[in-house]
């Protein structure tokens, strides 16, 4: 009997530290640009008429693993799953392809698909939490 308690409660703080750790990183608002790639043959020209088109891109991430971008008037939302430093966002619309990001601090990378691709480079937010 101890056994089997034993080996349930590792059994839940498994499951409990398997969940919580880079799900919380991620929680929150975070705010990025594309860039043009440093083997893009574009350059600064192309980043820069992006930019000036599309502006600062924000991305809301709840604790219940859904999604919010905001891209200039529109917005787009859908689920984020987190496996070690790798966060997949998957949209609610199925035309859309899920994007990978890596994890790093307080940065989230988007994973090129071709070396040309633009960098598209996240950065979070302070969080907005009342003191006192």
């Amino acid at each position: 009997m101890r056994k089997v308690s034993l080996l349930a409660a590792l059994s839940v703080l498994l499951v409990v530290a398997g969940c919580g750790g880079g799900a919380k990183q991620v929680v929150g608002t975070w705010k990025g640009k594309m860039k043009a790639s440093s083997n893009s043959k574009l350059g600064d020209l192309f980043a820069g008429m992006v930019s000036a088109i599309v502006g600062d891109v924000t991305i809301e991430f709840n604790d219940k693993g859904h999604y919010k971008v905001s891209l200039g008037p529109g917005s787009k939302e859908g689920s984020y799953s987190v496996s070690g430093n790798e966060v997949v966002l998957t949209p609610d619309d199925s035309k859309d392809k899920p994007r990978t990001f890596v994890l790093d601090g307080s940065t989230l990378t988007e994973k090129k698909e071709f070396a040309s691709d633009a960098d598209f480079v996240l950065t979070k937010e302070p969080s907005a939490e009342k003191t006192g």
